[in-house]
């Protein structure tokens, strides 16, 4: 799978203020809506979003922890 679209769906995700951003409470949960609500709220994060978006472009995900150091472009 290409990283432009990981960056896509990153992108979009990050250029969404919830400040601003109203929703309506029936949006359903398990949509992309429902997930941003529950990030407003403090229910979900941004990571679990995220990761749901990737999965449904690709059907093997696999989620990496590990640390992000600013200096390199190294996930060590």
């Amino acid at each position: 799978m290409c990283v432009c679209v990981y960056r896509a769906i990153f992108r979009w995700i990050t250029v969404k203020d919830l400040n601003v951003m109203e929703f309506d409470e029936s949006v359903k949960q398990d949509t992309p809506l429902g997930l941003l609500r529950g990030i407003k709220f403090g229910t979900e994060t941004y990571h679990t979003l995220f990761l749901r978006l990737c999965r449904c472009v690709v059907s093997s995900t696999a989620e990496v922890l590990g640390l992000y150091t600013v200096h390199t472009d190294v996930v060590l």
